[in-house]
């Protein structure tokens, strides 16, 4: 529940990396599991804070002891896998019935280059009526006033301008969750077939790493297989495996921020016939991987900010530069 409690009725639990069932215990000692079935009610219940701080009470033993647990439900599974995944649909489930819709307006203006300025605030001192304690024109006539006149021709003046040049560091590879997230998001894969891939992929391909991990970084010891690594794949990516350089190293590569497992990368083992979900998985992780033995992308970052009577309004774009 949102206070934490665990109810009766729906006692699942998570520790620290495994699911914990509600059990009965006979006077014989027999241990038998009081549900097989996962509802969306036992996953708001399984997250609830004190869930972790009673891991070891006396009524509750890990599935682990019980027998293999092969639960599905909106593809969370056991152990490792399920923690980060559960997490997301918790907080996604909560932020939508929080959710509550408001019809707001924002004015636009287009300069003869093109650059698109949207509107932003309105000047100290002027009337904010029809605006909102978050800064929104939530007042459609206010917003219809305002396009009224700079359609009439009113001149905007420079307020601030910006220009930097930034460098940024590849993505940290993929774990599982950050894996669902983005396949999800790319191809409209639901999260048990993205693990079940990805499981294809460790177990029976073993194209990559194990695949139950919350980790995002990798250990010290392998970057020296790197070479090794990319030249296994190189087959499928020549030009991206064969324009790596291993001798680059980021902030991925952290031995402090490695538990139980590392990161999902290549194993640099290659095997021909994946199907269509393999290739996409393994594609992802893959140029993820690599992606850690590039140079920083260079972009030019620009802000302009134009005032128009009462009005600020501004524009951020982002320019390749290497």
């Amino acid at each position: 529940s949102r206070t934490g409690a665990i109810t009766p009725i729906l006692r699942w639990r998570l520790c620290a990396d495994h699911l914990v069932a509600p059990i009965r215990r006979s006077r014989n000692g027999a241990i038998t599991p009081v549900s097989d079935t996962l509802d969306n009610a036992s996953l708001r219940v399984a997250l609830a804070p004190s869930a972790r701080r009673h891991n070891d009470e006396g009524a509750f033993v890990r599935l682990r002891d019980v027998g293999e647990c092969r639960y599905y439900a909106d593809g969370i599974v056991n152990g490792l896998e399920a923690i980060q995944t559960l997490a997301l649909v918790i907080k996604r489930e909560l932020e939508i019935c929080d959710f509550k819709p408001i019809t707001y307006y924002v004015p636009a203006v287009k300069l003869p280059d093109g650059v698109v300025l949207t509107w932003k605030r309105r000047i100290e001192g002027a009337d904010y009526r029809g605006i909102d304690e978050k800064g929104r024109i939530t007042d459609r006539r206010l917003a219809e006033a305002i396009v009224a006149r700079l359609d009439a021709g009113l001149t905007g003046i420079v307020t601030d301008y910006q220009e930097n040049t930034c460098e940024q560091a590849p993505p940290l590879p993929y774990n599982l969750a950050k894996l669902q997230t983005e396949m999800s998001a790319r191809y409209g894969m639901s999260a048990k077939k993205i693990h079940d891939t990805a499981r294809s992929l460790y177990e029976k391909r073993k194209m990559v790493t194990y695949i139950g991990t919350d980790c995002r970084y990798l250990p010290q010891s392998l970057h020296g297989e790197a070479p090794k690594k990319l030249a296994g794949i190189a087959g499928m990516y020549t030009k991206l495996a064969n324009g790596a350089n291993p001798r680059i190293q980021y902030a991925c590569w952290d031995n402090s921020k490695v538990k139980a497992y590392h990161a999902i990368i290549p194993t640099g083992h290659a095997e021909p016939g994946l199907s269509h979900d393999e290739r996409n998985v393994f594609d992802a992780i893959a140029r993820r991987y690599m992606a850690q033995f590039y140079p920083r992308h260079q972009y030019l970052q620009t802000k302009l900010e134009g005032q128009y009577g009462d009005d600020v309004f501004c524009s951020t774009c982002k320019k390749d530069t290497g």
